[in-house]
């Protein structure tokens, strides 16, 4: 049997907004995404850490491509902790400094994230339209 459970009825704060930024904790630690609109009604697990901007003068797709880049990642790879499975805890993951950019570097930012998004969603769709035509090819011969 098969229960619903509706975000109505969830007591962690677990919803996702739009906006936010994921970060995996375990296995492959240190990996970032922001969260976008289309993603909202999900639900995390707990091998990833949500991080969620109070103060907006820091954009989620900048603090996303800054934690992902070499300075982010070699803060985090400091802290991370395991011999087999490494993982950081949330102690560690806030001990990260993060340099706050000037707004127009964010904005430039944003707007490439934003950009390559754009191409992987187009990416996908270009090949899933190169299977359906090798599909049909291989069906009609």
């Amino acid at each position: 049997k098969r229960v619903a459970v509706g975000f109505d009825t969830i007591t962690k704060d677990v919803k996702l907004c739009s906006g936010d930024v994921l970060f995996t904790r375990k296995g492959s630690y240190g990996n970032a995404a922001m969260v976008r609109p289309e993603q909202e009604k999900s639900i995390i697990s707990s091998e990833i850490m949500l991080i969620r901007i109070k103060d907006r003068k820091m954009l989620p797709e900048y603090l996303s491509v800054y934690m992902n880049s070499p300075l982010g990642f070699l803060q985090v790879e400091r802290c991370v902790h395991g011999v087999a499975f490494y993982s950081i805890s949330q102690k560690d993951l806030a001990s990260v400094s993060i340099i706050l950019a000037p707004e127009k570097l964010q904005e430039r930012i944003r707007e490439l994230s934003n950009r390559a998004e754009e191409c992987r969603n187009e990416s996908r769709r270009l090949l899933d339209e190169a299977k359906k035509m090798v599909e049909k090819a291989v069906l009609e011969n």
